[in-house]
């Protein structure tokens, strides 16, 4: 057996050999129309889940609100704040006001009072985890807080948003904001929703882009981002990429507007002047 030029001669017949050549210029280019239509629609199919998450959000606003007329049409009190709740659901554990009542809520039934003032705040129980667990126990939101113990927690004291990361907080004001590290000036009283990533009960983040937030009020409010009943935090302290959410210099900026050149999800806002 000997090699001739490019071929094999084996047993006096000439065998040719295989192409060695690597892919043509048309096969490349099927592949990488392939690999960017791969990449187009995952992509696109990103973008299309984070625009219904960001739909979600109103409506999920709408439900919360919706549910929290018809318990105060019901009991005549804000949910969390009903004085008599343990009457309607059983005690939890203590004197029905106290430390050792928020601690002995779980996922039942079984309660705690508030205290009746109009404000869902942390007092002696805390009210911010009672506001959903006395609509769940009316049947009026499906999602049931697992423990009540601390404030506030993402799926634990606090519903999760379908928006990722997000979550939804309730809280009272008794007087005006004024010079907040992160809060715009102005009335958010009596009560507020928060809304803002909460993975556990010491930390809180943003969870919207400038631009995310921005179209979100343009829908439901103004559009302007210190004004109205939506409004977005002014400061980068809750900031993930060390970038503020708006442009502002202060809590008393009323110049300000949404920072839309940062793409970082820095955002948090309220929906202020509630119940």
């Amino acid at each position: 057996m000997f090699r001739l030029c490019s071929d094999w001669v084996i047993s006096g017949q000439m065998v040719p050999l295989r192409s060695q050549s690597g892919f043509s210029l048309v096969e490349l280019s099927i592949v990488l129309v392939i690999l960017g239509l791969l990449t187009g629609g995952i992509l696109g199919g990103q973008a299309l889940i984070r625009a219904a998450e960001l739909r979600a959000v109103p409506t999920e606003y709408a439900r919360w609100v919706s549910a929290t007329q018809t318990f105060r049409d019901k009991y005549f009190a804000l949910p969390g704040d009903l004085t008599n709740a343990t009457s309607f659901w059983g005690l939890a554990g203590g004197d029905g006001r106290n430390a050792a009542c928020n601690n002995a809520v779980t996922n039942s039934t079984a309660t705690c009072n508030g205290n009746g003032n109009g404000l869902i705040a942390t007092t002696g129980a805390n009210e911010n985890t009672l506001f959903w667990q006395h609509q769940s126990n009316a049947g009026l939101i499906e999602w049931k807080p697992i423990k009540a113990s601390t404030c506030c927690e993402v799926n634990q004291s606090l519903p999760a948003s379908r928006l990722s990361q997000g979550s939804w907080f309730i809280g009272g004001f008794s007087a005006p904001v004024s010079g907040s590290a992160n809060a715009f000036d102005g009335v958010y009283a009596p009560n507020a929703f928060s809304f803002s990533h909460r993975p556990n009960n010491s930390t809180v983040q943003g969870v919207l882009a400038p631009e995310e937030a921005w179209n979100i009020d343009i829908k439901m409010d103004d559009g302007i981002i210190h004004s109205g009943r939506y409004v977005a935090n002014w400061s980068a302290v809750f900031s993930r990429s060390g970038v503020a959410c708006s442009t502002a210099a202060s809590a008393a900026d009323f110049n300000a507007t949404y920072n839309l050149s940062n793409q970082s999800k820095d955002c948090i806002f309220w929906f202020r002047q509630i119940f």
